[in-house]
């Protein structure tokens, strides 16, 4: 195939000699950007969306990016002061190499799914209208998410790994599989809290949901003795705890 050229295009602004039309392009439909891009436009008109979201490594204190951050106001009340909202954090793999999970033998719910922004603690405290009593709680339990499909029905994983082909054999890294997609999204994730921190900006609770989308193979191996029985699966939750 031969690239084509926009009316406005200058002579110069041309390939390399040595790289074929065929390689590039091959590597362009290989790369993860066209994911990105289908994401994002599958978001608008539901949410507002932000390409390449920036944030600051906490641990580093380097500049990096998420490939996507969406956002949709929940319409509150005439008489409540609340602008409360969901922000989606998205990164986007595409790889020939497949992802492999494995379900967790522990509990299968994150005891504090999903995060918030927004709040000036953790924990809210409820009191009757006379103040006779007074509880605190997680935000999620007033959400009573803890019973909702989106939560229960992924299979929860605290391992997962990418498949390489080394010969005839194939390797698993988790290391890699991790540093890609959990830390990149825990770390924006520390950065939004700080930025919608009260202090900075008006009361505004927030629910964070953390995503990786991955166009590429993933298996789900349901336990430790069926180890040689994965499975393929469309999605799972994969459970971290930091310190």
């Amino acid at each position: 195939m031969t690239l084509r050229s926009t009316p406005n295009n200058v002579p110069k602004n041309v390939l390399p000699a040595g790289m074929k039309d065929e390689a590039l392009v091959d590597a362009i439909i290989a790369s993860g950007y066209p994911l990105q891009g289908l994401v994002a436009a599958s978001l608008l008109g539901e949410f507002g969306v932000v390409e390449e979201w920036d944030y600051i490594d906490d641990d580093s204190k380097l500049h990096r990016n998420l490939d996507l951050m969406a956002w949709r106001r929940l319409t509150p009340t005439r008489e409540s002061s609340l602008a409360p909202e969901l922000r989606l954090l998205i990164e986007c793999k595409k790889s020939r190499q497949p992802y492999v999970f494995f379900r967790s033998v522990t509990e299968s719910v994150a005891p504090r799914f999903p995060a918030f922004a927004g709040l000036s603690r953790d924990l809210l405290t409820i009191s009757t209208p006379a103040g006779a009593a007074t509880a605190d709680i997680h935000p999620t339990s007033l959400l009573c998410l803890q019973s909702d499909h989106y939560v229960l029905d992924p299979p929860a994983c605290s391992v997962m790994s990418r498949a390489y082909p080394k010969g005839e054999k194939v390797d698993l890294s988790g290391s890699e599989a991790y540093s890609d997609l959990v830390l990149p999204l825990t770390k924006g994730l520390r950065h939004l809290q700080v930025q919608l921190r009260p202090e900075r900006d008006p009361w505004r609770p927030t629910v964070v949901l953390l995503v990786a989308v991955l166009d590429a193979p993933m298996l789900l191996v349901e336990s430790p003795t069926e180890a040689g029985d994965p499975s393929f699966c469309p999605w799972v939750r994969v459970v971290r705890r930091e310190p």
